[in-house]
């Protein structure tokens, strides 16, 4: 039998407009580029973030595939002029600059996110499996310009993290359709920031700003989540092959959930057509 490696390199940036969103872990740009559904729709090691039973539509021709560098990185449209302005004003060691920097900004989400998830995956005719190392980082700032000194005025909610990720799928074709099965454990070890920095603190030379809001407001946190999922195919061969998904996500606690970046138990459904297009060359 011949056997494929297949190596990918995905990269994808995006400018976005958010504050601290929801709570999530990795986000596939593949996935994302078709709308983030990927509860029914499968065939990535990145499954495993949205429903592991997905794990058993990776095509088993492909043989071993390997994922590496899936980088992603998100920022807002004017993080790289916010930074400079603060730390222009910062450097005059005045007050009254960095307020009028604060506020000019006033009100404004920032952002800014990287992250990599390299993985090996293989569907085999007995069952399939995945394995990855998640590493990512992401930054949210807000300024409050009319905050008190005392109370801060330069506000984050910040992370980074990173762990293992292991899922495994089987499919059971029954008289009634095929029914993938999928189970996935993810070990994540992360920092989180969140808090306020006042003028002072803006101002003095002493440290530059990560390191401020490291000594001041870093928390280390880490634990286990376990996912299982379903996947439904009543029509495999049909022409729209309907999907029908359906995965729980993080249950139990995973040991942060006093910190940003909690990941709560999510309860997840989807559906999926995966129409059979014939394309013929003219």
């Amino acid at each position: 039998m011949k056997k494929i490696i297949a190596l990918s390199i995905i990269t994808a940036t995006s400018l976005m407009a958010m504050y601290a969103e929801q709570a999530y872990i990795y986000k596939d740009a593949r996935i994302m580029g078709a709308g983030g559904a990927n509860v029914a729709v499968g065939g990535y090691s990145t499954s495993v973030f949205a429903n592991p039973a997905g794990l058993a539509s990776i095509k088993k021709e492909h043989g071993f595939v390997v994922d590496l560098l899936g980088v992603g990185v998100s920022a807002t449209a004017k993080i790289g002029e916010f930074m400079q302005d603060l730390q222009d004003a910062s450097d005059t060691g005045n007050d009254s600059e960095v307020t009028k920097v604060l506020e000019k900004y006033s009100g404004e989400p920032f952002h800014v996110g990287v992250d990599n998830y390299t993985s090996i995956s293989k569907n085999s005719d007995a069952f399939a499996w995945s394995i990855g190392f998640l590493a990512a980082a992401d930054v949210n700032l807000m300024a409050h310009a009319n905050g008190s000194t005392a109370g801060g005025l330069l506000e984050t909610s910040s992370r980074a993290y990173g762990g293992l990720v292991f899922g495994v799928a089987k499919p059971y074709d029954t008289e009634y359709g095929r029914v993938d099965v999928g189970v996935g454990v993810k070990y994540i070890s992360q920092n989180s920031y969140e808090g306020a920095l006042g003028v002072t603190e803006l101002t003095d030379q002493t440290d530059d700003l990560g390191k401020k809001l490291q000594d001041k407001y870093e928390k280390q946190s880490s634990g286990f989540g376990v996912d299982i999922g379903v996947a439904y195919k009543p029509l495999p061969d049909s022409f729209w092959n309907p999907t029908f998904g359906m995965s729980i996500l993080n249950i139990g606690s995973m040991g942060m959930d006093d910190n940003y970046g909690a990941q709560p138990m999510t309860v997840n459904a989807g559906v999926a057509l995966h129409p059979d297009v014939q394309i013929k060359n003219v």
